[in-house]
This record gives C-alpha cells, sequence and structure tokens, in this order.
C-alpha cells in the first residue's frame, strides 16, 4: 500500500476540476493556505481513483470548493477526520460531497461541519462514525440534526456498528424540520463517545436507543462525568430486553459511574456482560467489590474488568 501526497490546484477559474490516480494507495490531501477571491470558487472538484480502497482526510481544508466528488469503485474506507470545505471565504456555506462506488463499507465523517453527504450505492455502509468539532455546532445543531438524519435515514437498513458521539445524539433530536429516527433494524453495536459530559438517560439517547431493536452491545468509549437520571426511569423496552452487553472503555469508579452501573444491572433483564475495559486509579478491588453487591435483573449477568 503506497502512501501519496497530493495538492491541488489554486488556479480556480474554471467551475471543475478533476484529476486521476492510478495504484493501491491512501491519499493525503493539502488544501491550498492561501485566501483566494470568492470569483474564482470551484463549484465541482472531482477526484478520480480507479482502483483506491482507502481515502484520508485529515486536517484538510478544502478552500473555495462547493461540491467535492469522488469517483472510486473500490474504496472501501472513507475517513474525513478535523476537516471541512468552504467555498466562500470566511462564510459558513452548505457544501457537499459525494462518494460514487460500490465498495465502501466504512464510513467516518468527524469534522467542523456536517456537509451534505451523498453515497451512489450505500448497500455496504456496515461501520458509520459521526462527530462535529467546531465551535459553531450549537448554532448549527439544527441542520446538522437534518443532514444527519437524512444520512443515517438512507444507511438504517444496513448499519450494524455506529459510533455517535453525544452532541450528534443531541442534534438528531433537534433537526429542523423535526422528524422522527429511522428504524434500525440491523445494528447490533451503539457506540457513544464525547468530549464533554455524557448524560445516559437523556431524551435522544433514550429514543435512538429504543429505534434499535436488534442493539445487543452498548459501549461508553470515553469517561462518563455527569449522570443525570431519576432512579425510577425505565429503559425503552425494545432496548432492555434485547442488549447484552455494556462495555465501559474507561472508568474511574466515581459515585456518578457506579449509580449508573447500579442503573443499568436493575434494568436489563437479559445483560449478559458488563465490561469495564480500563479502569482508572488505584482503587480497582474498592470498586470491583462494590459492583459485585449490586443487585441485578439478570441472574445470568457478569462484572468483568479487563
Amino acid at each position: 500500500m503506497q502512501f501519496v501526497p497530493v495538492s491541488y490546484p489554486e488556479n480556480g477559474k474554471n467551475s471543475g476540476r478533476m484529476f486521476t490516480i492510478s495504484g493501491s494507495v491512501i491519499i493525503k490531501l493539502i488544501s491550498p493556505k492561501r485566501r483566494t477571491s470568492p470569483s474564482l470558487c470551484r463549484r465541482c472538484f472531482i477526484l478520480n481513483f480507479p482502483v483506491l480502497e482507502v481515502f484520508k482526510s485529515y486536517q484538510c481544508r478544502w478552500l473555495n470548493v462547493k461540491m467535492l466528488k469522488i469517483l472510486a469503485p473500490l474504496l472501501a474506507s472513507f475517513q474525513m477526520v478535523r476537516s471541512f470545505l468552504r467555498c466562500t471565504p470566511g462564510r459558513s456555506e452548505d457544501c457537499e460531497i459525494e462518494i460514487c462506488g460500490d465498495n465502501l463499507s466504512y464510513f467516518n465523517f468527524d469534522g467542523f461541519s456536517l456537509e451534505n453527504i451523498v453515497l451512489s450505492n450505500p448497500s455496504k455502509v456496515a461501520n458509520v462514525c459521526l462527530d462535529v468539532n467546531s465551535m459553531e455546532r450549537f448554532i448549527q445543531r439544527g441542520k446538522i440534526g437534518s443532514r444527519a438524519l437524512l444520512l443515517l435515514g438512507g444507511l438504517s437498513s444496513v448499519i450494524r456498528c455506529l459510533e455517535l458521539s453525544e452532541y450528534v445524539i443531541e442534534a438528531l433530536a433537534h433537526a429542523e424540520p423535526p422528524c422522527s429516527l429511522p428504524i434500525f433494524d440491523g445494528l447490533t453495536i451503539l457506540k457513544v463517545s464525547s468530549t464533554w459530559s455524557n448524560t445516559l438517560c437523556s431524551g435522544p439517547l433514550m429514543e435512538l436507543l429504543n429505534s434499535a431493536p436488534a442493539l445487543e452491545k452498548l459501549i461508553f468509549t470515553t469517561l462518563i462525568d455527569d449522570v443525570n437520571y431519576e432512579e425510577s426511569n425505565s429503559l425503552p423496552t425494545n432496548f432492555s430486553s434485547n442488549l447484552k452487553v455494556v462495555e465501559f472503555r474507561l472508568f474511574k469508579g466515581r459515585a456518578s459511574e457506579i449509580q449508573l452501573v447500579k442503573f443499568l444491572l436493575h434494568n436489563l433483564s437479559r445483560l449478559e456482560q458488563l465490561v469495564i475495559t480500563k479502569f482508572l486509579g488505584d482503587t480497582q478491588v474498592e470498586v470491583e467489590n462494590q459492583l459485585l453487591m449490586l443487585p441485578r435483573s439478570s441472574s445470568r449477568v457478569s462484572i468483568v474488568f479487563l
């Protein structure tokens, strides 16, 4: 596998640009650094990769690009991380990313805004990761929620593993115009990640869990800080009846975390494993004993420290 850096041309006199790279490569794209006149804005930038399998754009500024179109029939993995499209300097606009290919199975978008995403053939996209890391994300929450719903709605029947930041989950509930979540019939693994405090039993997350009747594993990939729930709350029927594994990738054993575990053990009647992948601190034995003493509604659940 070859690594190829590519810089797209800064001359924007034509409305569209297209270049082709052949060979089994991973692409790193470098956008122009200087500002250009809005009149030079490229309406469409086309990348043609006949045999490309992995596309990565990391911290890339796609300046003066209104639409990014990727022609890659063999593309299996698309990853755009900390990147953004901007057609007019200094202005937030509606931009679009179109991926044309029949082999895409992994889609990861972690950008400063959520662009309009068009997938020509989403039938194999089983693994999806979405996050937004912009200071404007709260202002744009309605628009981002609407775009996320549109994307996930087209993938709802094929997604098997979904990772969402807490912000995207909240944005889904505030989409403009309001729209119900699709039913994720085949979703078996849900990962929740965040760089700020999580609320397990918030309405948006509960709605998402209730839209995944086949969900078997729930993973919290970051520390849970502020847990805000009523102990009388119950989880959605489909969620509580099917979930088999809950995993905490990071765990400190704080009082709020232990209350959260207590809540889960009480509500999940078919839970088989509660897994703590990495314990942070020097009180693991004490915390483990606390958790083992908690009442549980499932007779076969085990608490595992890895």
